[in-house]
């Protein structure tokens, strides 16, 4: 394996030099030749190819593929097979090898996602493959000291508990309400263990928050996922019923074996911060394009969702400001990927404040107190709230007393992330 190049290293190794040293190699024996780059990056760099500003290990604001310049100029230089590597996709890998660029390409993180990948292509069922959706988790719970975990893969890291996926001797009516990654989840296991599955989505497609959160820049790749998971359980023949909002009476009529609730939050902002005017909105409301913030923009919570929102209305030349109680924002983001973020709302000009607390709405802005007690208004035409949002608890709690076998899975029991939205269903789908 051959570093092509040392990124942003004073006097670190050109991919001139990596060429010299592949001819070297060559001559000496090798047999092939895996091309992949280290050294440090600059996070500012956004547009690729740049010299010297690449990453070695890309998150998900990264194109795929984007090594393979590298690979490309090093097969130029030897007669030996060269291997490329850096976030490939199948398509992609397809490609570069027909064009003579490069020989093979190597996969990691996507074989990781879906262990069957390269089964799954060379049989033409690309679109059955599990997406990676490149969040790093998998390196990230490695670097905690965990076992390796995947934010799309629920099975990653329980290999030694033996066979987790076993038929079902008793198939039963299954009801998942929510089509959100947690119940889409539920219900593909349910109906791949021989149970009979309806679910039910009050929107008028599935895929719930995942939609919502491919929107801000550099995540359009969870669009990927929501479309996996969505062309999933229709190959399976789940009964799937959209713009349904379900009540306890319509579950009492379908007589269920069992219930999956996976109904989210709920993210309505009304009177929040003593509103009166209408000015207030939540990031659902920004990011789906519901409804569009004027010129001042003050983004109260200062987590994931916050920053992501602020990034996706900056671009839109917006003046815009994020508030946050505690003393970083970003704070549960991947550790690159909050770096690249913060570099980004640096460069577009968004202003962090951090140790503050939202008070009131004014006529002409929101009233903030910092953490010294200190009171100022920052100028706003629109105020977002990005705040923790609650769990949609009230039909689980209504179905208590009524569904002796109900279970509660992704954002309504506590709002998360995707990893445990996909997790909790799987588990719950094993479980009936």
């Amino acid at each position: 394996r051959l570093t092509g190049m040392e990124f942003d290293t004073v006097n670190g190794i050109t991919l001139e030099e990596s060429c010299r040293v592949a001819r070297w190699l060559e001559e000496a024996g090798a047999d092939a030749i895996n091309v992949s780059a280290s050294g440090k990056y600059p996070v500012h760099a956004m547009q690729w190819p740049i010299d010297g500003e690449r990453l070695p290990r890309p998150p998900c604001n990264h194109p795929s593929g984007y090594l393979l310049f590298l690979a490309e100029a090093v097969k130029k230089a030897v007669n030996v097979p060269v291997i490329a590597v850096g976030r490939i996709t199948p398509p992609i890998a397809e490609k570069a090898i027909e064009e003579g660029g490069i020989d093979m390409a190597a996969i990691g993180r996507g074989l990781i996602a879906d262990p069957k990948l390269p089964e799954k292509t060379a049989a033409g069922r690309e679109t059955d493959i599990r997406p990676c959706i490149g969040c790093l988790l998998c390196r990230e719970s490695l670097l905690s000291g965990q076992s390796l975990r995947c934010a799309v893969n629920p099975v990653v890291g329980r290999e030694k508990e033996g066979p987790l996926f076993s038929p079902t001797k008793e198939p039963r009516r299954i009801m998942v309400v929510g089509g959100g990654p947690a119940g889409i989840e539920a219900a593909i296991t349910a109906t791949e263990r021989g149970h009979e599955v309806a679910l039910y989505e009050k929107a008028p497609r599935l895929g719930g928050q995942l939609w919502i959160a491919s929107v801000p820049p550099h995540k359009q790749g969870i669009m990927r996922l929501a479309d996996y998971l969505t062309g999933r359980v229709r190959t399976l023949g789940v009964g799937i019923h959209l713009n349904k909002e379900v009540t306890s009476e319509d579950i009492a009529k379908f007589h269920p074996d069992a219930v999956v609730v996976a109904t989210g939050t709920d993210r309505s902002v009304s009177g929040a911060f003593g509103d009166k005017g209408g000015r207030v909105v939540s990031a659902e409301d920004v990011l789906t394009g519901s409804l569009i913030p004027d010129k001042r923009v003050v983004v109260i919570g200062g987590g994931i969702v916050g920053c992501e929102t602020a990034e996706f209305l900056s671009s839109g030349n917006r003046d815009v400001t994020i508030i946050e109680m505690s003393d970083k924002v970003a704070a549960q983001m991947e550790g690159i990927h909050r770096r690249y973020l913060l570099e980004r709302l640096a460069i577009l000009g968004v202003k962090i404040l951090t140790q503050t607390t939202a008070k009131e709405i004014s006529p002409d802005g929101l009233k903030v107190s910092t953490i010294r007690g200190h009171e100022e208004k920052i100028p706003a035409d629109t105020v977002v709230v990005a705040t923790s949002p609650r769990s949609s608890r009230k039909l689980y709690e209504e179905l208590l007393s009524k569904v002796s076998d109900i279970h509660q899975v992704g954002d309504c029991l506590k709002p998360r992330g995707i990893l445990e939205a996909i997790e909790e269903g799987f588990l719950v789908g094993m479980k009936l």
